[in-house]
């Protein structure tokens, strides 16, 4: 795959998230303002177990990530399409052992009733959709076909904005069906554009592989969520539902901004998958990855800080009932930023096998957000102490996922340093920058709203320079032909990348 190749997938990427990130804020913000933030908390609170159930597993799901990314690029078709058939027939039997195994427990343990037993139950059949959606995400993925998953991420956001008219003669249980109903047509259109004929096997060949490249990679994924969803596990132990509600604002905002990010992530990893099968060392894939990592620093950081100071204003005006949560979702950008940057570094880990390290940055960082938290919800700073602890979390993920990698390609110490502040110095210099006027701001009482939006709009004429020509750029790709390109040099298959898909509310 060149590096045209890949910086047309990366604007296509960064283009269609967009669109998907725009119709799903306003799909969360119909939501919010609908319904009240005591059903939007419970909805919160049974979303952590799907989150982790979704990384319950032997790996197989994960695994036809990596291992189909090679075998595609050795041109092994047929390999990926028994290993695609054990993969799944080992997936559903999976999906049927963790669905069980929660309903048990739910039903002894936790003893769910009235709405919060529709609620597990919904959670529980939106688990089994998802797990079947990344399963065969990640075939796309392994193809490099990155531009189906785009429109089909397109095509959920705008299917779950037009199911929301559910709850008008519904409520609450129709939000619910919004979010299954919306779930199956995407699942339907993978199986689609996928073409994907499923045969399921008694005979399981390959399950030692599955193992041995898939488990990781879900032992990662389940620390990932430990360390995505740490602040909101503070809130679930220290505070109550209302405060869960409250705080959902905080996904709502850094969640999309997180997976802009995640989808030109996912696309080099995919790229840096190729580059490994075709012997390349570990120096030319770090530095293949820094360079986007460059690109972001120059651009994104810019949004962020326009989107903090306008939120104040923004959420007083559209969702007043979720002001309180303010300050916790502009404190969570500031980390979440950080966090966007040291995503494409993050595949390394998986790529390079070193997933060892990875689980101890994850778990240290994740442990950092959860006992800063707690730290900062006993000193009675309640949602804006768990976001300051949400923030260091990030720093500290962003800061050693980004370092380590360097090393491996060869640079020492003092360099690696040097090369790291390189890469993220707009970023760096930035949200200091906006940490500073944010506490210089907040000392002026009542006004705080009004001077936010102020700072907003200045920073938003300067930081015009470095965005449109970015944005024209990216329309411009949109307007022209992508057919004719083609990737991994095989003649017919068409340029494509991806959004990940996420879930706020």
């Amino acid at each position: 795959m060149s590096r045209s190749s890949t910086q047309s997938k990366v604007i296509f990427t960064v283009t269609g998230s967009y669109v998907a990130m725009a119709v799903n804020l306003l799909t969360t913000y119909i939501s919010l303002s609908v319904l009240r933030p005591e059903q939007i908390g419970l909805f919160q609170t049974f979303l952590l177990v799907k989150s982790y159930a979704l990384y319950a597993n032997f790996g197989e799901v994960q695994s036809i990530r990596k291992q189909g990314a090679l075998l595609w690029a050795r041109g092994a078709h047929i390999e990926l399409q028994r290993y695609q058939d054990q993969t799944l027939t080992v997936a559903l039997m999976s999906v049927s052992v963790v669905v069980s195994t929660i309903i048990i427990v739910g039903v002894t343990i936790l003893k769910p009733t009235g709405i919060s037993a529709l609620t597990l139950g919904a959670i529980l059949v939106l688990f089994a959709i998802e797990y079947l959606q990344y399963f065969f995400g990640n075939c796309l993925a392994a193809r490099n076909d990155f531009e189906l998953w785009t429109r089909g991420a397109v095509l959920l956001a705008v299917v779950s904005l037009v199911l929301l008219l559910l709850i008008l003669p519904f409520g609450y249980v129709g939000f619910l069906l919004s979010k299954i109903i919306a779930g199956i047509v995407f699942l339907v259109y993978l199986l689609r554009v996928l073409k994907f004929r499923f045969r399921f096997t008694r005979h399981i060949t390959e399950f030692r592989t599955m193992v041995k490249t898939g488990l990781p990679m879900s032992i990662i994924g389940l620390l990932s969520a430990y360390y995505v969803t740490a602040d909101r596990l503070v809130v679930v132990h220290r505070l109550d539902t209302l405060q869960m509600g409250i705080y959902s604002i905080v996904p709502m905002i850094a969640v999309p901004l997180a997976l802009f990010v995640q989808g030109t992530s996912t696309v080099l990893f995919t790229r840096s998958s190729h580059m490994l099968g075709t012997r390349a060392s570990p120096k030319a894939i770090v530095e293949d990855v820094a360079t986007f990592t460059r690109s972001v620093d120059r651009f994104v950081p810019h949004l962020v800080c326009m989107l903090i100071f306008f939120l104040p204003l923004v959420v007083r005006s559209l969702l007043p009932r979720y002001e309180a949560g303010t300050t916790a979702a502009q404190i969570a950008l500031l980390g979440y930023c950080f966090f966007g940057m040291a995503s494409p570094f993050a595949n390394l880990f998986i790529v390079l096998d070193r997933t060892k390290l990875f689980v101890a940055i994850l778990l240290a960082s994740g442990s950092v957000t959860v006992m800063l938290g707690n730290l900062g919800v006993s000193a009675g700073w309640g949602l804006t102490g768990v976001a300051v602890g949400s923030a260091v979390g990030c720093f500290a993920y962003s800061v050693s996922t980004m370092y380590f990698p360097l090393r491996w390609a060869g640079y020492g110490m003092r360099d690696g340093l040097g090369f790291l502040v390189r890469q993220i110095r707009n970023t760096l210099a930035l949200m200091g920058l906006v940490s500073v006027a944010l506490s210089i701001i907040r000392a002026f009482g009542g006004r705080w709203v009004l001077l936010s939006t102020i700072v907003g709009v200045v920073f938003a004429i300067g930081s015009a320079p470095t965005v449109v020509p970015i944005l024209r750029r990216a329309v411009h790709h949109v307007r022209g032909p992508t057919r004719g390109r083609t990737a991994a040099g095989t003649p017919g298959e068409p340029v494509v990348t991806t959004v990940v898909g996420g879930e706020v509310c």
